[in-house]
């Protein structure tokens, strides 16, 4: 969160930048072609923040971890309102951990987009936005023409389902847990970088995805990785 608040400091410049997308003409040629080839890389690290690909990942934890099972006690118990005080079997307990730490961030992060509305910087236009607050403003807000999507810039979903997806295969599987931190810094980048968000956007969105991945999982000394298990 202070992350965040300091980003506003920085938000217009950066998102001009990568909005408009050119290098000084002094550049050298091996610098670009080195900063494409990273744009590319962190271009495919949107996997792990897209609910598609998301699933398809957590999918592919449950087939391969023999410790995790799908919740179907839980399902069952939700929709016939009754045996929901019988305690999860483990594996499914883990695995529904996973789901509600990946999830819960992103959810928060949709009922914030219904009470705060900020324009997106590839529908802002920089050169009659004066300040930061401006993307903000009902003005500016109202000049942003496409889908509704594009009032929606504040915070980014993507990155609080990132983070909170890292932060479930952290607590699954610690020993990786530099990994995925990294792979949701470079979804996080990934947003800036295609002018869907500002980068306090970004960190807000973490920081919910933290939050919400907190809630479920609960104390950092809790005993569920797979690591540990198996080490």
């Amino acid at each position: 969160m202070l992350v965040g608040m300091a980003a506003l400091a920085v938000d217009v410049p950066v998102a001009r930048w990568f909005k408009e997308g050119r290098w000084p003409a002094a550049t050298p040629r091996v610098l670009t072609e080195v900063a494409d080839e990273i744009r590319r890389l962190v271009t495919l690290s949107e996997v792990v923040a897209h609910a598609g690909s998301v699933a398809v990942i957590l999918g592919l934890v449950l087939v391969l971890d023999p410790g995790l099972q799908w919740p179907a006690r839980l399902i069952a118990a939700w929709r016939n309102r009754h045996g929901g005080r019988q305690p999860l079997p483990a594996a499914q307990a883990a695995f529904a951990r996973m789901l509600g730490a990946t999830l819960a961030g992103a959810i928060g992060t949709d009922l914030v987009k219904l009470c705060v509305a900020r324009v997106r910087p590839r529908a802002a236009d920089f050169a009659i936005q004066a300040s930061v607050w401006d993307s903000f403003s009902q003005v500016f807000v109202a000049t942003a023409a496409g889908s509704r999507s594009n009032i929606q810039s504040f915070p980014s979903g993507h990155s609080a389902m990132a983070a909170g997806f890292a932060a479930a295969l952290a607590w699954r599987y610690p020993r990786g847990r530099r990994f995925f931190a990294l792979f949701a810094l470079m979804a996080m980048a990934q947003r800036v970088l295609s002018s869907a968000h500002f980068p306090s956007d970004t960190c807000f969105g973490a920081a919910l995805g933290l939050v919400g991945a907190a809630w479920f999982l609960g104390p950092a000394g809790d005993p569920g990785g797979a690591d540990a298990d198996s080490g």
